[in-house]
């Protein structure tokens, strides 16, 4: 009879450290960086790091916990027991990028198990769906890869190939991570062509970005897209040539903290047209750009060739560090041709996305002491002009940095409707008694009024006269809908007895001020006109932790456009640039 070997215990320790990046990048880029003499990246954040340690059910028990030490490497330190033939331990780990670089697996090593060591023992690193970890693998800023970790006692080995005595197994996993596209080696030599970074990412094929924030990769023959998607900085842009053979698309989105995905910061649509002049896109705060592009007005299977002619047409523009303009001291700020207030309140108005709208706050008083206010202006040269702008182009063309769509007018004669005062001018002054021939009730269109404060009101009926109103200090005024919030509380109970021509939910724009004087815009954005109710944007607003005191709706449908640092934050449904208006809000010094 042959006699059996005794089964003895195998100890495992494991370390798998996780090294962030070799110490003279990470010293280069922990400060600011000059790219190409021209670009800047500032104060940008390098943190890759292991977490969300999961041990599988029926592993034998041990503590896995990720620690980190003064030179920033990542280990993962544990030691398990394996006793008998068919115990194992098992687990998953995030590799967690949470910088603003992408990373790159610069270089990798996992040891081996001996030819000895494989009779009786499995032992693997791979990702979590079971695919090799090879280099260049890359882990987007704010994103993660999950890796899984397995040793197991092989529970079909031979009696010929148990152990007779304990063993002691040191195993290691190291992964080396790098920013991508930038490389280790001497600071002062340019080591990436950021003017070129979107066009050289462009490639045959579609990385399509998901409302729900997973960036997917699918294949579509007729598109020409970015690999990966770009990082656009605040005050960063794109601009893109003008040319009649393609159509554009893009998405800008970003990370939210709460729960953890992306979202469109703009969802401008898709097939914008080049034909008639060059597009810029400027990022109002750290975004991802994903692009699109498509031959113009056919279906037709894009080649290497129109990716070729594609590629001259986009430029990315870094915010070059120059002195802000009204800064006497000379502190480095992006460059713009805004005015010195016009910047500030670029830099200070902030942009929150809720489930089915954004909400725009612009403060009262910047942080250099000066009084902002809302301001009504004719977009036209004279009331009704053919010579009408919409939001965006008003925008670009006057370089302000918050513009916003305004009162109701006639689509056919172009003349706004209701009271206008303009700067404490009467321009129209005729009441509504319908909205172009369609009935409207007795509770709507009567103005809304900036006083020579900037406070925002609407206390008059809407027969009133603009006669009274400047008397009484009106400044501004436009007439929209209806008052949706007064003195902190909802106006009606119920809005639909109110809102006659568009009852339940609609494409809205609503503007307001909070308590501490503060202004907002909401304005929805469904990719339809389907909108939301006034009273599921009253819900919002009354919940806001910065009290809401006085909310108005004005001009809504196709009209509502809002315009932050020359970027759209909402869908647009006629052109490029947004539905042409007779009246608009600005925010400019008081």
């Amino acid at each position: 009879m042959r006699r059996q070997k005794n089964i003895k215990k195998i100890q495992a320790m494991i370390v798998i450290p996780l090294i962030c990046l070799i110490s003279i990048a990470y010293a280069y880029l922990s400060s600011d960086i000059q790219i190409n003499g021209t670009a800047v990246i500032k104060n940008k954040k390098w943190d890759v790091y292991f977490d969300n340690v999961e041990i599988y059910q029926g592993s034998v028990a041990s503590v896995v916990e990720p620690t980190t030490d003064a030179q920033n490497t990542l280990t993962i330190n544990y030691e398990v027991n394996l006793n008998v033939p068919g115990e194992y331990h098992k687990f998953d780990v995030d590799v967690v990028n949470n910088g603003d670089f992408d990373a790159t697996l610069d270089s990798f090593t996992i040891t081996e198990l001996t030819a000895e060591q494989q009779k009786y023992l499995d032992y693997s690193v791979t990702y979590k769906d079971g695919t090799e970890i090879a280099v260049g693998d890359i882990v987007n800023s704010k994103n993660s890869k999950e890796l899984t970790v397995n040793l197991e006692y092989k529970k079909d080995i031979t009696v010929e190939d148990l152990q007779t005595e304990d063993q002691t197994l040191n195993l290691s996993i190291e992964l080396i991570y790098v920013p991508s596209g930038i490389e280790s080696g001497n600071p002062d030599e340019p080591v990436v062509d950021e003017s070129t970074l979107v066009s050289d990412s462009l490639v045959l094929g579609s990385t399509w970005a998901s409302k729900s924030g997973v960036v997917e990769i699918e294949t579509n023959t007729k598109r020409v897209t970015v690999s990966t998607p770009i990082l656009l900085n605040k005050g960063d842009s794109i601009t893109v040539t003008q040319n009649s053979t393609y159509v554009f698309g893009y998405f800008l989105l970003q990370y939210n903290e709460t729960d953890q995905k992306y979202h469109y910061t703009s969802d401008p649509g898709w097939q914008i047209a080049l034909s008639s002049r060059d597009i810029t896109i400027t990022a109002t705060e750290e975004s991802y750009l994903v692009t699109n592009w498509k031959a113009t007005g056919t279906d037709r299977v894009l080649t290497a060739d129109d990716l070729e002619a594609i590629k001259p047409l986009i430029t990315l523009n870094r915010a070059s560090t120059v002195e802000d303009p009204g800064n006497s001291e000379g502190t480095d700020e992006p460059e713009t041709d805004y005015s010195a207030v016009q910047y500030l309140l670029s830099q200070e108005v902030t942009v929150d996305t809720y489930t089915g709208c954004k909400i725009v706050t612009i403060p009262a008083t910047l942080s250099d002491g000066k009084k902002i206010e809302p301001k009504v202006t004719l977009t036209a040269s004279s009331v009704g002009g053919s010579d009408m702008k919409s939001a965006l182009e008003y925008a670009t063309d006057n370089k302000m940095a918050v513009v916003m769509n305004a009162g109701l007018f006639n689509t056919s004669t172009k003349v706004p409707q209701g009271q206008t005062i303009i700067n404490g001018t009467s321009i129209t002054n005729s009441p509504m008694t319908d909205d172009m021939g369609t009935a409207i009730s007795d509770e709507e269109s009567y103005p809304l009024c900036i006083g020579s404060s900037g406070e925002l009101s609407a206390p008059y009926a809407r027969s009133v006269d603009t006669s009274t109103m400047i008397a009484d200090g009106v400044k501004y005024a436009v007439t929209g809908w209806c008052t949706l919030i007064e003195n902190g509380a909802a106006k009606y109970s119920d809005f639909n007895t109110v809102e006659i021509v568009h009852k339940n939910s609609y494409s809205r724009q609503v503007i307001g001020q909070y308590e501490d004087g503060d202004y907002f815009i909401l304005t929805t954005t469904s990719s339809d006109k389907s909108g939301m109710t006034y009273a599921a944007i009253n819900e919002i607003l009354l919940s806001l932790s910065k009290k809401v005191k006085f909310a108005y709706s004005l001009d809504g449908g196709g009209s509502a456009e809002t315009v932050v640092d020359r970027t759209q934050i909402n869908t647009i449904y006629e052109g490029t640039y947004g539905r042409k208006v007779p009246t608009l809000i600005y925010f400019d010094q008081r």
